[in-house]
């Protein structure tokens, strides 16, 4: 047998489609099914004693960087977990500082909202 009769063989053609007629609607079924079930990845911001935001131990001080970063992190998908100390006084600096975190992770999207799950076609 020559080279191009093993590789243009009819019957080795044929099954080499249906192997893969097979294969790629289970994978994108599994993989579908995958993203279904995963939760959305929650990242935790803090705030310091300052009111300053924390994520991962890195200080966001700076405005426009801390927006900046909750606008990618909202680009990314990511949904966000903030914590907050407890002793907080409203009309102080730290309070003001705490705010304006806050709407930035708002307007960046980040806070995970509560949607109404999808109605059950059976019932």
């Amino acid at each position: 047998m020559n080279l191009k009769s093993i590789l243009f063989d009819r019957r080795r053609i044929w099954i080499r489609l249906a192997v893969l007629a097979v294969a790629v609607p289970v994978i994108l079924f599994v993989t579908m099914r995958m993203r279904a079930r995963s939760a959305p990845v929650r990242v935790v911001v803090s705030m310091d004693s300052k009111g300053n935001a924390r994520l991962y131990g890195i200080s966001l001080s700076n405005t426009n960087i801390r927006n900046a970063v909750f606008r990618v992190m909202g680009s990314a998908g990511l949904k966000v977990s903030a914590r907050m100390p407890a002793s907080v006084k409203p009309m102080s600096q730290q309070g003001s500082n705490i705010f304006e975190t806050l709407i930035a992770i708002e307007r960046a999207g980040l806070f995970a909202t509560n949607t109404a799950p999808a109605p059950n076609p059976y019932e």
